[in-house]
């Protein structure tokens, strides 16, 4: 628990009297996990127990150590994500066509019958010419029948509903894991900007460290 890790610094490094540092593990232990290290020490700034500068160096160097543990869980998670989703990727099957029934011409029901040959006697015709054009008028026009088709009923299709889920889950997958590297990236530039504040604070560049722990404060105090 980082706020123990906080009180034990401030024990060790002789910073606030035994008696604070009692009446701090007291309360810890009232207040259980839900206390923050970033609450214990705005706690003693507010009190003038505190410098602000000592306050931010403190939780640097906790916090320092605590990113590079939650990037390598956040990685794992992503892992496991990917393979959930190549389990849930659905077999779409293809649908055959409806077959059209053709209803036929009409004449494929007749049935041909016998037809007993008369003999007829031959008489003589004379012959009368006769125009083509009204030998065609007077026949009489016999409408042809024509073939009618069928429109297929649309069939509803099963798997509508399967494509769409999976679209949404494809959605909702990429969704997390955008908002999971963010917050993997996050994380880094928080580690390096402390890191560099360490540094700086080594080098006693006093003014430029302190100026750098305020900015880490400000940042990543929340998190």
């Amino acid at each position: 628990m980082l706020a123990n890790e906080l009180i034990d610094q401030l024990e060790r490094r002789g910073l606030l009297d035994q008696e604070i540092i009692e009446a701090l593990r007291e309360q810890l232990d009232q207040g259980g996990a839900r206390v923050t290290p970033e609450a214990v020490a705005k706690l003693l700034v507010d009190n003038g127990q505190l410098t602000r500068f000592q306050a931010t160096k403190l939780i640097g160097e906790l916090r320092s150590g605590e990113y590079a543990d939650d990037a390598t869980v956040a990685a794992e998670e992503v892992i496991e994500d990917l393979d959930i989703v190549d389990d849930d990727v659905v077999e779409v099957e293809a649908v055959d066509a409806m077959p059209v029934e053709v209803v036929g011409d009409g004449f494929s029901d007749f049935d041909g019958e016998a037809v007993e040959a008369i003999p007829v006697e031959a008489v003589a015709v004379e012959a009368v010419a006769i125009a083509s054009d009204d030998m065609l008028s007077g026949a009489p026009q016999r409408d042809r029948p024509q073939a009618r088709r069928t429109k297929p009923e649309p069939k509803e299709n099963q798997w509508d509903s399967f494509k769409i889920y999976g679209f949404l889950g494809i959605i909702g997958f990429l969704l997390l894991s955008g908002g999971l590297l963010y917050w993997i990236l996050s994380r880094g530039n928080a580690d390096d900007s402390i890191q560099l504040a360490n540094k700086l604070y080594d080098d006693q560049v006093w003014l430029e460290a302190q100026k750098r722990y305020d900015e880490f404060l400000d940042t990543f105090g929340d998190s």
